[in-house]
């Protein structure tokens, strides 16, 4: 099964210029047959959280100055992929 490197920034916050800032960040290995589900699963492990307690937002950014796009359903996890 392949697989697709995927850096995780947390724990920050997006400026004003669509930057994400501060916090810390992490790399997991993303199966390329990847679920939603299983991506946010992933995350949760790699992060440290436990229990359904907080809500994870998954976002990135294609080039500076675009709006971000959002991690939402298999079909935006199978094209970040």
């Amino acid at each position: 099964m392949d697989e697709v490197c995927v850096f995780v920034k947390y724990n920050g916050q997006w400026d004003g210029t669509l930057r994400y800032v501060g916090g810390e960040m992490k790399g997991i290995l993303v199966p390329e047959t990847a679920t939603y589900v299983g991506l946010i699963e992933l995350v949760r492990s790699a992060i440290g959280i436990r229990g359904p307690a907080k809500t994870i937002v998954m976002r990135y950014g294609v080039e500076p100055g675009m709006p971000l796009v959002r991690i939402q359903c298999d079909a935006d996890v199978k094209f970040y992929i």
